[in-house]
């Protein structure tokens, strides 16, 4: 069984228009791994939390639902937070 984040965990990645510079966070290379396509300026990109991978925000918006895990690193998804007791 696939197991997925629920919704307010994905809209809380990181969201960001990119300028001029496209400089991204993280250890991001100038193109979405998803769709391959290079970023552009202007364009609206999500990065995981964790491990800081950029996509653009309509090419990472469904993974999350489906699939706990960074389609880059395959580390978790699931931002991990200092307050959060394991039950």
């Amino acid at each position: 069984m696939i197991m997925g984040l629920d919704e307010c965990t994905i809209k809380s990645f990181q969201k960001l228009v990119l300028e001029e510079s496209k400089c991204l966070p993280g250890p991001n290379s100038s193109a979405c791994s998803i769709c391959l396509s290079e970023y552009l300026s202007q364009e609206t990109i999500k990065c995981i939390p964790e491990c800081k991978h950029c996509f653009h925000a309509e090419c990472i918006d469904e993974w999350p639902r489906l699939n706990d895990k960074c389609p880059v690193c395959i580390n978790s998804a699931t931002p991990v937070h200092a307050d959060y007791v394991n039950p």
